[in-house]
């Protein structure tokens, strides 16, 4: 029976890291199990309640991101109540300066709900003054979440920058441990961006807090940002897994698609093999669903758990199959007023498609719209031609952090930066021009990019023309638009409109979004 006590000891010993809950229904069933053992008596075969697979069940899932991006602007009683309504009972809390004043509501609401508060966006320093204030509001509802911190950087040019940057943001991390230790709230390393997003620097960052005498800090991963400019982790991610699982304490879960894109769950190419890989380690650690993509949070969420699903289920198969599930797109907000005493759609909550035909697909075109847009965490995508799957396809957006207007050709493997950001709230003229050879942008009269363009690959794979949104319905658009123009030719774009656009000689297609039916 010792034997067996130890024996449970050592498989278990990495699960405390995890969060409580999972770790202790993880701790009965295995000391049942060897119990059983012990005595002689067979196990039955393992099957579809397996923790290895138990990972994706909605009981082990929190939602992240989603105070910020929520297009309805929920109440924390309504947030917690849609948490409810939706079965997930764990929560992540991110949050912005104009928040502060709601924290305690939040509290109180969560709790009032059965609503775990598992993690909290720190701030990156500790003398940051919310700090105190956010861990002296967990003091008054004695509550002990995880405080995840983010970082950047780029990348270092030397071993000795490589050193002093490891030893920065160790003593970094370490102020924010000695601040939350005494509130019993454990410090969690957020893979992010750049230099201190890629796990080998934070993996570094960890070695040397060991050094310092701290060893209970952990990381949380993200599929979000598994690839960006830096690195791309899906080309190694069993590699990299196997060196970062025992730090985990929490994976987020996206589609993986472009890594400036944010992609529902099922809809990428990368993300069934990762969670393969997160399985078959037999981690147990709580799941993410992440609501950044914007519009209504709920819709969001449950678009996320569908494709979950549908993957959870294709990995008991071990194959994923063909047969995709499609996200809901909601219908789109009211008109809301737009430019030149004219009405916009809001397309936060989906935005719509639209009939296409050959004529728009034949360069040179020349593509015009006006755009407000508020947010630049996420990719707003204004107006797409054709899947991304088709030679043909092209897509206008504003690139995910930066806001920057750009393009993408995927038929041609080509994505266009232009370097001038647009999500700023303010209406703006955008316009590309697109023929054999280049692709110019252009924002409010002035070329902002001129590039030359690859020939395209690939089948020809007609579809819609979607705006405010991907033809796949993956990606969306968090603001408004008002009139999208595809003319024939290459127009000339420097004259900024003064009234709302029209149908000239050389249009192939004028629509109206006051004149739209919502779909």
């Amino acid at each position: 029976m010792i034997t067996v006590i130890s024996e449970i000891l050592v498989r278990t010993r990495t699960d405390i890291r995890l969060n409580r809950g999972m770790f202790i229904k993880k701790f009965i069933c295995r000391s049942k199990a060897l119990f059983l053992i012990a005595l002689g008596f067979p196990l039955a075969a393992r099957g579809d309640d397996d923790a290895s697979s138990g990972i994706w069940a909605h009981d082990n899932l929190f939602a992240w991101c989603v105070v910020p991006f929520d297009a309805n602007k929920r109440t924390p009683e309504q947030r917690a109540q849609m948490f409810n309504d939706l079965g997930i009972k764990q929560f992540v809390y991110d949050w912005r300066d104009t928040d502060i004043p709601n924290f305690d509501a939040e509290l109180d609401a969560l709790q009032k709900h059965g609503i775990t508060l598992l993690g909290w966006w720190s701030p990156g320093s500790a003398a940051d003054p919310n700090l105190k204030l956010i861990l002296e509001t967990f003091k008054r509802h004695n509550v002990h979440p995880q405080l995840w911190v983010a970082g950047g950087g780029n990348l270092t040019n030397s071993a000795e920058e490589q050193k002093e940057r490891v030893n920065q943001e160790a003593d970094r991390i370490n102020g924010l441990v000695k601040m939350a230790s005494p509130y019993g709230c454990k410090v969690e390393l957020y893979n992010h961006n750049y230099w201190y997003g890629m796990e080998d620097n934070e993996l570094a960052i960890l070695d040397r807090l060991k050094e310092l005498g701290v060893t209970d800090v952990g990381m949380v991963y993200n599929f979000s940002h598994a690839h960006d400019d830096l690195h791309d982790d899906t080309t190694t991610f069993s590699a990299i897994w196997k060196r970062i699982q025992p730090h985990v304490v929490a994976v987020n879960l996206v589609g993986m698609g472009p890594w400036n894109q944010e992609i529902y769950l099922a809809q990428g190419q990368h993300e069934f093999d990762m969670m393969k890989t997160i399985q078959d380690s037999g981690w147990t650690g709580p799941v993410g669903l992440v609501a950044e993509k914007g519009g209504d949070a709920a819709v969001t969420l449950k678009n996320y758990m569908t494709g979950l699903d549908w993957l959870a289920a294709r990995l008991k198969e071990a194959h994923i199959g063909s047969d995709r599930p499609f996200p809901e797109i909601p219908a789109p907000s009211p008109l809301v007023p737009g430019q030149f005493g004219s009405q916009a759609m809001d397309v936060s909550d989906g935005g719509v498609t639209v009939g296409s035909k050959d004529e728009l697909r034949e360069s040179p075109i020349t593509v015009e719209l006006w755009a407000k847009l508020s947010n630049a965490n996420a990719v707003n995508v204004l107006v797409a031609s054709d899947p991304k799957s088709s030679r043909d396809h092209w897509e206008l957006n504003s690139r995910r952090f930066d806001g920057d207007f750009g393009a993408v050709l995927s038929g041609k493997g080509q994505e266009i930066r232009s370097h001038t950001p647009i999500c700023d709230n303010q209406w703006h003229y955008l316009a590309m021009v697109l023929d054999l050879a280049t692709v110019k942008l252009y924002v409010d009269g002035k070329k902002v990019a001129d590039a030359q363009v690859e020939s395209p690959d690939g089948d020809k794979n007609p579809g819609d023309i979607a705006i405010g949104r991907s033809v796949e319905g993956d990606d969306g658009c968090y603001g408004t638009i008002q009139d999208v123009r595809i003319s024939k030719g290459a127009k000339d774009i420097s004259a900024v409109p003064t009234a709302p656009l029209t149908n000239d000689d050389d249009t192939l297609e004028l629509w109206r979004l006051d004149k739209l039916p919502h779909h």
